[in-house]
C-alpha cells in the first residue's frame, strides 16, 4: 500500500490485517517501488494512492506495470472530480475509490481486484 498519510496508512493496514491479508507499506512512490521490487513474488495487488504530493500515482502505476505488466492495482484518491476521474480511466484500475470509505468497501474493492487478477498457476507458467 503506497500513501504518503500515515494516518491512512495505518488505517487501511489494521482493516486488511484484521481480516487476514499481509500488507506491506510505502509513504511514497519511490519507497512502493522499492517494496514492490523486494517483495514481488509474494505481492497479489497494490493499494495506491492516485494523488500524492511527492509522487505521482500514474507515475508508480506505469514503474510497476514496466516489471509486472499483469500486477493488480487498487487506486484511491482524495479528489475524484469527474475531470481528474477521467484521468484515471487510461490507467486500467481495476476500482478507484473515493477518500474516506469504509473498511468493507475496501475489502470489496479488494477482492474484486484480485478475482479480476486471478491467472490460474498452469497459465503462467506457459508464459
Amino acid at each position: 500500500m503506497v500513501d504518503e498519510q500515515a494516518a491512512v496508512r495505518e488505517s487501511l493496514c489494521f482493516a486488511l490485517k484484521s481480516n487476514g491479508y499481509e500488507v506491506l507499506t510505502a509513504a511514497a512512490g519511490d519507497q512502493g517501488l522499492a517494496v514492490f521490487r523486494q517483495h514481488r513474488a509474494k505481492i497479489r495487488a497494490v493499494v495506491i494512492d492516485l494523488i500524492m504530493p511527492v509522487a505521482n500515482g500514474p507515475n508508480l502505476i506505469a514503474a510497476l506495470r514496466a516489471i509486472e505488466p499483469g500486477v493488480a492495482i487498487l487506486g484511491i484518491t482524495g479528489r475524484l472530480e469527474r475531470s481528474v476521474g477521467q484521468s484515471f480511466e487510461n490507467l486500467h484500475l481495476s476500482a478507484v475509490l473515493n477518500k474516506p470509505f469504509s473498511g468493507p468497501e475496501l475489502l470489496q474493492a479488494l477482492n474484486a481486484t484480485l478475482q479480476r487478477s486471478a491467472v490460474p498457476v498452469a497459465a503462467k507458467e506457459a508464459q
